[in-house]
């Protein structure tokens, strides 16, 4: 009788016990994004990764496991088409009943365009007036990305509006189940036109992100609002740390001394005002034409470069080309972290190991 008792009282204590609040599945497409969200996450859950680090963002084709996780998903956390344009059919297939956080979307930020500065540009091809008039969402005059995160509004992206007339097939072809492969058809090269979306390489920038991921997190699990708002705060102080950390290790010989692979590294270079002097190419998957490489080499020659960068889709043999003969280096950057292990720590470790390479290509 004793032993019963026990047990109706142990049950009714069980059911009177408040009922977990479920977090929401995340799933986000970079790895520098996916870093940001899981320090926001901490202790709560883990975000899922759609593309993993090092591999080109921009030509890629979704995979079975990953089309699972973006029909299973609550939130999707993405850059913008602007990186990745392949991602729109399948977000609005797979991930219809999601929300869907669009981070150039957000507000508190400028935006940048492609080619703000390029002196090989301008040294091939004479005064080049690009019209770079920002689109109305993007026309935002906050010139040192501000703080204040509490004047953001999530809750009306409109997400639902993508004609999805495309057959997708996600079937594996055999292989490696990877998340992502690279598209083997490419219609055309990635052009540096318009936008440049690779904004998470500024950490001002990130600090408005984590921001913008903290505020969807607590409209999708309100009962968590607190641990998001925490985290977000403790990823702030830890943003802006390293941001001076990697100031510091910037050394003055790498201002407009160095060649990007192309151009990605523009907000990393305005942000530390280390602006490299030119981009090799003018696509992330377009070759340099006969007349640019010139001009390039000559800027070896004379001095004005002295350190070369390659990624990983990026040609090596074009570094070896310019650099042949001269006292130029060479060095290896990746803006979403070739090499790295993807979680929280993923974004300090990307910026530090840009600083870290520019300042070792770029010494004198």
């Amino acid at each position: 009788m004793t032993r019963l008792k026990l047990l109706g009282t142990v049950a009714a204590a069980t059911f009177a016990l408040p009922a977990q609040a479920e977090v929401p599945r995340v799933i986000a497409d970079i790895a520098p994004v996916h870093s940001l969200v899981a320090q926001v996450m901490d202790g709560l859950g883990t975000p899922d990764l759609l593309i993993e680090p090092g591999t080109d963002a921009h030509n890629l084709t979704l995979r079975p496991t990953v089309a699972r996780q973006l029909d299973a998903a609550n939130l999707v956390v993405r850059v913008g088409p602007e990186l990745t344009p392949w991602l729109e059919d399948p977000l609005s297939s797979l991930a219809s009943d999601a929300e869907i956080l669009t981070l150039l979307d957000t507000d508190g930020w400028t935006p940048r365009m492609y080619a703000e500065a390029d002196a090989a540009h301008d040294h091939a091809e004479g005064e080049d007036d690009h019209d770079h008039d920002h689109d109305e969402k993007h026309d935002h005059d906050h010139a040192d990305a501000d703080h204040d995160h509490e004047e953001h509004d999530h809750a009306d992206h409109d997400h639902g509006d993508h004609d999805d007339d495309h057959d997708h097939d996600h079937a594996a072809e055999g292989g490696e189940d990877h998340a992502v492969e690279e598209a083997h058809n490419h219609d055309h090269d990635h052009d540096h036109t318009g936008l440049d979306p690779h904004a998470w390489l500024d950490p001002q920038i990130a600090v408005v992100w984590v921001g913008a991921i903290r505020d969807a997190l607590i409209e999708a699990d309100p009962e968590n609002a607190g641990i998001y708002t925490q985290n977000a705060d403790d990823a702030t102080t830890r943003l802006a740390t390293l941001e001076e950390d990697v100031a510091e290790a910037l050394p003055g010989s790498a201002r407009g001394t160095w060649l990007a692979p192309h151009d990605f590294m523009g907000y990393f270079g305005a942000r530390f005002d280390t602006p490299s002097a030119a981009a090799v190419a003018e696509g992330d998957a377009a070759a340099p034409g006969p007349g640019r490489v010139g001009d390039l080499r000559e800027m070896v020659e004379d001095g004005t470069v002295t350190c070369v960068l390659t990624e990983s889709n990026t040609n090596e043999n074009r570094a070896a080309t310019l650099t042949e003969g001269t006292s130029a280096r060479t060095g290896f950057v990746n803006a979403t972290g070739a090499g790295l292990t993807p979680g929280p720590d993923l974004y300090s470790d990307l910026l530090q190991q840009i600083a870290a390479t520019l300042a070792e290509c770029t010494a004198s």
